[in-house]
């Protein structure tokens, strides 16, 4: 049985990184893809600034999530969080975020990047 359903990942989301709460507005609360794309948008903001530690911790959360997950929270974990994540634009140095990807996400980033 999965340890995660939607509620529960959320809640440890907010817990675990309470910057993503206060990004979002009082409508965005419950809506469990765009509470997810706001984790996107932090990790993002992780990727951009150059921080390797909180990214690195991003990514150990959404590999808890990946392994731990119902199917709802796994599908949120690609389609919410990786298919938005960019790691290389050649505008700025981003892709050492790529490179430390774990391989179960870094597959799931790599498939949604091929548009497959």
């Amino acid at each position: 049985m999965p340890q995660y359903d939607q509620r529960t990942a959320i809640e440890e989301l907010f817990a675990e990184f309470p910057a993503v709460r206060s990004d979002l507005s009082s409508s965005m609360v419950g809506l469990f893809s765009i509470e997810m794309g706001c984790f996107a948008r932090y990790i993002q903001k992780q990727i951009d600034s150059g921080n390797r530690e909180e990214v690195g911790r991003c990514y150990e959360w959404l590999v808890k999530l990946t392994l731990n997950g119902d199917d709802k929270v796994k599908n949120a974990v690609g389609f919410s969080v990786l298919d938005h994540l960019v790691t290389r634009d050649g505008k700025v140095e981003r892709q050492w975020a790529l490179e430390a990807m774990p391989p179960l996400l870094r597959a799931s980033y790599e498939k949604s990047a091929r548009g497959t």
